[in-house]
């Protein structure tokens, strides 16, 4: 049965573009990159796959803006010419099926790999870890400038907009949070103060680059640690920043654990990797799952109490979202006008499709995470289970 007159098959008017649809591919670090942060082939055909899959918004993996603030060794990166270059004709190949392109932009943090920061330090609001050093104000106008030269090379690659990533605990978000920062100077305390950093950021994008160009955020709905980010101040963050951001992508957790849940299956985990190195990954992926149990769209209440104070702006969630009647209640109900998916993506580029035509409600993905836990392998993201 056709589902094309669903309200998830209308588009959406995002700043100056149309989304063609109410889908969102969420931004996922695939881990197919070069050492120079070039995106591989693979990497490339996958997004103009999801485009050729009728997905409506695409946000490629996290890009890091500076090599202090990278979080892989083989992360896509937006801070040099080539690495822009790289994306241009993947980008037009995009845009002739429809699908409107955002580059995710962030400076890793604490989070960075020392693999990849030159010596480096790990860099915080506050240094409330013992490896990790407060940022100067000179340093935290670095990284401004860093943001806004990052966007300039999106735009130059042909991309829509950029989001700015300022969830799981990487450098914005853990600014966002009064559990992280603990600053006394105009760049900490109260609400306004820990948002400073991402207003300017978004100040000087919006005066480097065209009207036209979508900025976004990714944020934390809840940081879901005592002390962190809560819904109302999450909420109060997009009421201050209303009409500087075209969308909020609503997600959570304040670690890159908290940030997603598990339904753990070991015998796929295991698929390919060395006999030596099972009990460790099962290790690892027990440890990881405890106590973040997977959930349907966990940041949804978050994103109800925003979407109470924020009644006009342009809201997304991310977590969980798998059933289609579920999802088009939250569009109908005005709680978001764009779905937000990851993992099932990675299973099938094509359940958009699969959800229009009316072959599926819900796509076989159970957040198993093994495509997380492949990264080690050196392979990249992809799914170890097949599709149907």
């Amino acid at each position: 049965m056709s589902r094309k007159d669903s309200v998830l098959f209308t588009p959406v008017s995002i700043g100056h573009h149309k989304i063609m649809n109410r889908f969102m591919r969420s931004a996922t670090n695939e881990y197919k990159a070069t050492s120079q942060g070039i995106p591989k082939d693979e990497l490339k055909n996958m997004m103009i796959n999801l485009s050729r899959c009728q997905v409506g918004l695409i946000v490629p993996g996290c890009m890091y803006i500076t090599s202090h603030g990278r979080r892989g060794t083989n992360q896509c990166g937006m801070c040099t010419s080539a690495q822009s270059r790289a994306w241009k004709n993947v980008i037009d190949e995009m845009h002739k099926s429809g699908s409107k392109v955002l580059f995710q932009i962030m400076h890793a943090g604490t989070a960075a790999n020392p693999e990849t920061m030159c010596g480096s330090p790990f860099f915080a609001p506050s240094a409330i870890s013992k490896n990790s050093v407060a940022l100067t104000k000179a340093q935290i106008e670095d990284i401004i400038h860093l943001f806004r030269s990052s966007a300039e090379l999106a735009y130059k690659a042909g991309a829509d907009g950029v989001q700015l990533h300022c969830a799981h605990g990487y450098l914005l978000s853990q600014f966002l949070s009064p559990y992280y920062n603990r600053r006394t100077d105009e760049y900490g305390g109260d609400r306004d103060n820990r948002l400073r950093i991402v207003a300017e950021i978004i100040q000087e994008i919006r005066q480097s680059l065209p009207s036209d160009f979508i900025v976004s955020m990714k944020m934390n709905g809840d940081d879901y640690i005592d002390g962190g980010l809560t819904p109302k101040d999450a909420s109060y963050y997009v009421s201050r920043l209303t009409g500087a951001v075209d969308l909020f992508e609503i997600s959570g957790g304040a670690t890159g654990m908290k940030s997603m849940r598990y339904r753990l299956e070991e015998k796929y985990l295991l698929k390919g990797a060395k006999k030596e190195e099972h009990q460790a990954l099962i290790e690892k992926a027990r440890s990881f799952a405890k106590g973040n149990e997977f959930t349907m769209e966990w940041n949804v209440p978050a994103a109800k109490i925003i979407r109470k104070d924020n009644p006009k702006v342009k809201l997304a969630v991310v977590g969980g979202l798998r059933n289609f009647y579920s999802m088009e209640k939250l569009v109908n109900e005005k709680v978001v006008d764009i779905c937000s998916i990851s993992r099932p993506f990675i299973k099938d580029p094509a359940i958009v499709m699969r959800y229009k035509v009316g072959t599926i409600d819900v796509p076989n993905c159970w957040n198993c995470n093994d495509c997380f836990f492949s990264i080690p392998k050196k392979t990249g993201i992809f799914c170890h289970i097949p599709t149907y």
